[in-house]
């Protein structure tokens, strides 16, 4: 069974504290069809502290082996954050769940 995804909307809407934050991304990601292609052959995104990792960058950094985590990324806004997981992967999501129940 495929993960499912929830976004929260309330997530960018606490006092106006989450407006102005910015975000991070994992450069091995050019653009959302990278991210959707990454997600669609069931490897992960982490998110950590404020940046979407793929999993080797994640593992690189969590033993030691990566470089500072902004030398690596580059600065989304909340806004395209928004649209990766509020929008473009649950999307991607549903449409798996849908095509995966019916190939049973």
């Amino acid at each position: 069974m495929l993960p499912e995804i929830e976004f929260d909307e309330d997530l960018f809407d606490v006092d106006g504290v989450q407006k102005n934050k910015g975000w991070l991304i994992c450069d091995h990601f050019e653009d959302l069809k990278d991210i959707l292609n990454h997600y669609k052959n069931f490897h992960p995104l982490i998110v950590f502290s404020g940046t979407i990792l793929c999993e080797k960058c994640y593992r690189n950094m969590i033993e030691g082996k990566h470089p500072q985590v902004n030398e690596s990324s580059f600065a989304i806004t909340d806004d395209r954050f928004k649209k990766i997981f509020g929008e473009a992967l649950i999307e991607v999501n549903e449409k798996m769940q849908s095509d995966f129940l019916i190939g049973c």
